[in-house]
């Protein structure tokens, strides 16, 4: 009966000292995502900062203003270029229009180390 009694007591201490490491552990990676999710918010409320920052620089009246102040001149006419009605023509690629020498030439030249 003394024996069982002494390897409860034992049992009953390695248990308790599991369950205080547990809970350290777990206390440790609480304060680890707690650090995280306010590092989160932080980097999304910058990131929303930024947005509002951008929206505001690329606002086109801005620009304007900035392009007449430094005598930016706008184009006068739009350029398009008309539709084709036929698509161009398919160009081989420049390998298969060289010779197998002048191919290997290219493969094998390798320009001198700067000085």
């Amino acid at each position: 009966m003394r024996r069982l009694a002494g390897v409860m007591a034992i049992l009953t201490a390695v248990l308790g000292i599991g369950v205080y490491m547990v809970k350290d552990d777990t206390r440790r990676l609480r304060a680890s995502v707690d650090a995280q999710t306010r590092a989160l918010e932080a980097l999304r409320r910058e990131v929303t900062s930024l947005k509002a920052q951008r929206a505001h620089l690329a606002r086109p009246s801005r620009i304007q203003a900035l392009a007449r102040r430094l005598r930016m001149m706008a184009p006068r006419h739009a350029m398009t270029l008309p539709r084709r009605k036929t698509p161009l023509p398919r160009v081989k690629h420049l390998d298969q229009t060289r010779t197998n020498a002048q191919r290997d030439a290219r493969l094998t030249f390798r320009r001198p180390p700067p000085r």
